[in-house]
């Protein structure tokens, strides 16, 4: 899903749900499209980082799968998760302003005026505008991750005193 060109797959969805080309839900399948085909390989990719040994221990003591994965898989496969889900989010901030070329509008609107205009600064903008947006969730991603995983940071603090 993920190597269809974004414009054609703008082109793509509204005739198969019966929306307009230029409804917003367009650009939102869009991205949602995106982002599914982004963790569908992040999540087993993240689940693999769980050490064998871990997964054995857990299934000795008794853990049965649904449990094991709940406590001990999904916890430990958090922080390459976390790493890919930042990938997603700015990924979509990114693309979200090429729902502009088919008149959706938001930040892309100021590259596509600008750009009809001859207005650099506009494009300039624009640049800025989804770049801040982007390190601010992509901050807020990381933030959340690492309070999700405290054993981490605990981690990173008894190598820092050993050394």
């Amino acid at each position: 899903a993920y190597t269809i060109p974004s414009l054609a797959l703008f082109v793509i969805i509204p005739p198969l749900i019966g929306i307009s080309m230029i409804d917003p839900l367009n650009v939102i399948i869009a991205l949602t499209v995106y982002s599914t085909a982004l963790l569908l390989i992040a999540v087993p990719m993240a689940l693999d980082t769980v050490p064998a040994s871990v997964v054995d221990a857990a299934d000795a003591i008794g853990f049965g799968r649904l449990r094991r994965t709940v406590t001990v898989d999904m916890p430990l496969a958090l922080p390459v998760f976390t790493a890919s889900l930042r990938v997603v989010v700015v990924t979509n901030i990114a693309m979200v302003s090429v729902g502009a070329l088919i008149g959706v509008g938001g930040l892309g609107k100021l590259f596509t005026q600008g750009y009809q205009r001859d207005y650099p600064d506009q494009i300039i903008a624009g640049i800025i505008v989804t770049l801040v947006l982007a390190l601010i969730f992509d901050r807020l991603v990381f933030l959340l991750g690492t309070l999700a995983t405290p054993w981490t940071r605990a981690d990173a603090r008894v190598k820092g005193a050993r050394s």
